[in-house]
């Protein structure tokens, strides 16, 4: 009864964890519109899971978690010129004998700045939805 209950709590918590985790991600990406969508599918998900074979959700659960791999690997090869820039930069600077500073410097502001602006404008946006969300 003890270890059944423990377990119980254990993966109840691990859901609710992964899906806070997620949905922060999902409306960061998406926005708040189909935040209901997303819940939807994570019930199915839940219910399937507990439905099918052992074999297949832990194949399933696999073949997500390999999903995930591409937009990172994407992220690698887009960001190779940059972070070879930025590499460089540093060693530039050590051999100067210069402090070299890990952060943004000229080589990664211009790059950046554009991306930093999209993301304050997402973050600004999502305060805002949130506060009326809660104002409700």
């Amino acid at each position: 009864g003890f270890v059944a209950i423990c377990l119980f709590f254990a993966a109840f918590t691990t859901i609710i964890g992964w899906y806070f985790f997620a949905a922060q991600n999902f409306k960061f990406l998406f926005g708040y519109r189909n935040l209901n969508l997303f819940s939807v599918m994570v019930l199915c998900f839940l219910l399937m899971g507990s439905f099918l074979q052992v074999n297949l959700v832990w194949e399933l659960a696999d073949l997500f978690n390999g999903l995930m791999v591409l937009p990172n690997i994407l992220a690698v090869i887009g960001l190779y010129r940059l972070v070879t820039r930025a590499v460089s930069d540093y060693d530039d600077k050590f051999l100067q004998n210069k402090r070299p500073l890990f952060g943004p410097s000229e080589v990664l502001t211009n790059r950046f700045a554009s991306l930093q602006a999209v993301i304050r404008r997402q973050i600004a946006k999502n305060q805002v939805k949130e506060k009326n969300s809660f104002d409700e």
